[in-house]
């Protein structure tokens, strides 16, 4: 059994479940709010009150986690796609740390890490890659965060990436098209382009809870229109799919204006397609269930 938390602004999601075959089996899957945000200043809060929280939760729901995966799905976690020059494994990293501190003026004390978005190079032989960041201090508050849950860290992962294996492992875009893929929640809204299969770009709009959903709404379509634009003017191919994920209640807001698109496909992704599970109150995140994988 794998054990997966994803750390949210104000709130953790929790999964329990294995990869098995085609499927993931899912045992549980609950979810934790807070009544303020759980991260202040990039750092994980490490209150009594909100240990004590998610102890009892964890109780409840009768499990015995002693090591678990860590997934941020927060501002804290700093992540780009980067195109790099081909260089040596062994000076890839350095690179790549490089590469994020000059962009995003960070200083040596984050921890830089990256996963490869494609094993195709392109025609100057350069390779794309997907860039995480934590600060040393995230990290240092993170490992505290667990020591006082008595629970051991296996990893520490973004969402971006996590979601990239689980859309890529399922198969939910054409690998013929140009398809964008929306995780739509909450607290935010992720799109992620894919072009024949292999990740392009991906944006995030992070919602505010008193946000008015009109003008959450009227960003949602300026950012999918940026996306089109930019894709159809560098790639000379329209997009031609649109893949929904996360919040069911939410889909609405995208296929009340795709929907009748004579030249837009919107599949509207049923999550327990992919997974097992007898859980009541299944949610279905798609971060979470890649943390499994």
């Amino acid at each position: 059994m794998k054990y997966v938390i994803e750390i949210r602004d104000q709130s953790i999601l929790v999964l329990a479940g294995k990869h098995a075959k085609k499927k993931i089996n899912l045992a549980t899957d609950f979810r934790i709010d807070f009544d303020t945000p759980i991260i202040e200043d990039g750092k994980l809060l490490n209150h009594y009150d909100i240990i004590k929280q998610i102890k009892e939760a964890i109780k409840a729901h009768h499990l015995v986690i002693t090591k678990v995966r860590v997934i941020m799905n927060n501002k804290s976690i700093l992540t780009r796609d980067l195109t790099i020059p081909k260089v040596e494994a062994k000076q890839k990293s350095t690179l790549i740390k490089n590469e994020m501190i000059t962009l995003l003026n960070l200083n040596s004390d984050y921890v830089v890490d990256y996963r490869d978005l494609s094993d195709v190079r392109t025609k100057d032989g350069k390779q794309r890659v997907l860039a995480c960041a934590l600060s040393g201090e995230t990290i240092d508050s993170i490992e505290q965060f667990f020591k006082m849950l008595k629970i051991k860290i296996d990893s520490i992962d973004a969402s971006v990436s996590t979601m990239i294996h689980f859309i890529q492992t399922f198969e939910l875009v054409n690998k013929n098209l140009s398809s964008l893929v929306i995780d739509i929640n909450d607290s935010y809204v992720r799109n992620y382009l894919f072009m024949n299969g292999e990740l392009l770009l991906f944006r995030t709009f992070f919602i505010q809870e008193d946000a008015n959903i009109e003008l959450v709404t009227n960003r949602i379509y300026q950012i999918i229109d940026n996306i089109k634009q930019q894709h159809e003017g560098e790639a000379k191919q329209a997009i031609s799919e649109i893949v929904l994920l996360g919040n069911r209640n939410r889909y609405p807001i995208v296929t009340a204006r795709y929907n009748d698109d004579p030249n837009m496909n919107v599949k509207c992704t049923n999550i327990t397609d992919y997974v097992k599970t007898s859980t009541k109150n299944f949610m279905g995140y798609g971060n979470g269930l890649g943390g499994l994988l």
